[in-house]
Order: structure tokens, then C-alpha cells, then sequence
């Protein structure tokens, strides 16, 4: 038996982009048993004013989910099972929770990434999880900068001073996370 890897994209394009068909099948298989789902996960990273170091009693940040579905594929000669990756490259992570992630709560396994302890993996699991690390930074600033534009007029200067540190904190870490992606020739 072989293993089809696709991604979100290629998946829905396999139900004509039809969400609701390919919910309606997922709902299928899930009531089949046919279903493995894997939370993907990356350390986090955190930077401690000279490094960046990866924290185990930290959250795990969430880089993807794949879903196993058994028997993707049959006919009388061959079958196949496929792995779908929801992942950020093309909206299938937002996809995932949206519609999948209630669904298939009580299955979801999480596994971390790049589990085989290897210089080149180790380099890998870091540059995912500071992309990770620096996007959660990038949404933090944004959303501090909107509440200060709705809100600054109403807040105490006391509270408008620490939001504004907040986002100059985070634009730093920002940076180094950016500098270190460099470093790692990434």
C-alpha cells in the first residue's frame, strides 16, 4: 500500500473546492474510523537578551496538522492512503480550525517535529519555530497598535506608556528572531 501526500489545497481541489463536500467526507471517514490526525509541534523559543533558547515546560507552538486518511484511494489492483497537511502556506492551518479542529479534538495527536535528535534537524525544528515565534510577535504588534489607535484616548497614560513599551519589546524580539534566521543562513 502507498501513501499520497497532499496538501490542503490539493485536497479540497479533490471535491471540485467544494468545502462542503470535503467536510461531508470527512465526516464519513471519521464515523469509519479511517482517520489519524497528528498535531505537528515546534518548541518555543524565547529570547533570553543574549540567545534564543528552547523552552520543554513552555507550550508547544503549532506549526501543522496532518490528517491520515485510510484507503484515499482503491480499486481492484492498488489502494492508497493519503496524508492532507494543513499547514500556513496556503490557509489550509486557518481551514483546519475553522471547520476540522472541533470535529476532530478527540483524536488530534500531538507529536513534535523533526523528532530524530540531528544537527540538521535541530537546525530545521529552530528556523520553524522562530518563523513561528516571529509571526506571533508580528500579530501581537498589530493587534497592540489597533487597540492604542481605538483605545488611546480613554486609557491612562500609565497604560498607554506600558502598550507602547509592549510593542517596542516585541519589535526587538522581532528583530533578533529575524537576526537569527539569518545567522542560520536561513
Amino acid at each position: 500500500m502507498s501513501t499520497n501526500e497532499l496538501t490542503f489545497q490539493e485536497f479540497l481541489k479533490a471535491f471540485g473546492n467544494d468545502e462542503g463536500q470535503a467536510l461531508y467526507y470527512i465526516d464519513n471517514i471519521l464515523a469509519e474510523n479511517r482517520i489519524e490526525v497528528s498535531e505537528n509541534t515546534l518548541p518555543y523559543y524565547t529570547w533570553t537578551g543574549e540567545r534564543f533558547v528552547a523552552y520543554a515546560d513552555h507550550q508547544a507552538q503549532t506549526h501543522s496538522f496532518e490528517v491520515r486518511i485510510k484507503g484515499w484511494y482503491e480499486d481492484d489492483d492498488s489502494s492508497a492512503d493519503a496524508i492532507v497537511t494543513f499547514d500556513r502556506s496556503d490557509n489550509g492551518f486557518a481551514w483546519f480550525f475553522d471547520n476540522l479542529h472541533s470535529t476532530l479534538d478527540g483524536i488530534i495527536e500531538e507529536s513534535e517535529m523533526y523528532w530524530q535528535d540531528t544537527p540538521q534537524n535541530h537546525r530545521r525544528r529552530e528556523i520553524g519555530a522562530l518563523h513561528l515565534q516571529r509571526e506571533s510577535y508580528r500579530r501581537r504588534i498589530d493587534k497592540t497598535r489597533i487597540y492604542l489607535i481605538e483605545s488611546g484616548a480613554s486609557m491612562s497614560p500609565a497604560q498607554f506608556e506600558q502598550n507602547c513599551k509592549d510593542v517596542a519589546d516585541l519589535l526587538s524580539k522581532m528583530k533578533f528572531a529575524s537576526d537569527r534566521l539569518i545567522d542560520l543562513n536561513y
